[in-house]
């Protein structure tokens, strides 16, 4: 796990677990892009929500000019294998693993500074993460080459890493003790030319477990 004072960014393709790793380039088979795009083809027309951070509550973006979709843990073999695939790569059981997230940015889209962990000011947050624990690491895989805008940003390193299809970007945020680190602060450009596809997943201290189950 990645421990506050040492957030870095590597560039690097990885094969294997995770372990102490705290940032990766990773690259991903076109064959695996060219799958997931197929999967997602039709399934798409609603705004990204986000988690409202006063409420808790599932709320229509304002800081995010996006549209998603989920796919549940396993959903279907092609899932289940990337699934498998990343909790190799993150060195964390697969069920740790939420749903993978894929995310369409037209022209103009992108998203303000935030932080993937979840903040305890809100008591959907705070249960959240008493049924799994604090997130710990993000990977976003980016699905299709952007020609100009929609880099990934981490404003307080002064960081950016360019949309190209079949790479990936890895980063960690909490240690074993559930401190988290606020340099992983980050955003996306807004696209300035073309679109922008990415597939997000975010893995957990303990099992996912989603509210109602």
């Amino acid at each position: 796990m990645a421990t506050p004072g040492s957030f870095s960014l590597t560039n690097t393709t990885t094969g294997g677990g995770g372990g102490g790793t705290v940032g990766a380039w990773v690259n991903v088979s076109p064959a695996n892009v060219d799958f997931i795009n197929d999967l997602t083809c039709g399934n798409f027309g609603s705004e990204t929500m986000l988690v409202d951070p006063a409420t808790g509550q599932d709320i229509v973006s304002d800081k995010r000019t996006s549209y998603g979709m989920f796919f549940r843990l396993a959903e279907n073999d092609f899932i289940a294998r990337i699934d498998r695939r990343l909790s190799a790569l993150t060195n964390l059981p697969i069920e740790n693993g939420e749903g993978l997230q894929v995310l369409h940015y037209p022209v103009g889209g992108g998203s303000e500074p935030h932080f993937d962990y979840l903040q305890p000011t809100n008591v959907a947050n705070r249960e959240s993460i008493a049924r799994s624990g604090q997130r710990v690491s993000t990977l976003v895989t980016y699905l299709n080459d952007v020609p100009a805008g929609g880099q990934t940003v981490f404003p307080t390193l002064g960081w950016a890493v360019s949309p190209l299809r079949g790479n990936a970007v890895y980063f960690e945020y909490c240690d074993d003790a559930g401190r988290v680190d606020p340099r992983s602060l980050h955003a996306s450009a807004p696209v300035t030319q073309g679109e922008k596809w990415v597939v997000t997943k975010w893995m957990r201290q303990r099992r996912f477990v989603s509210a109602g189950s």
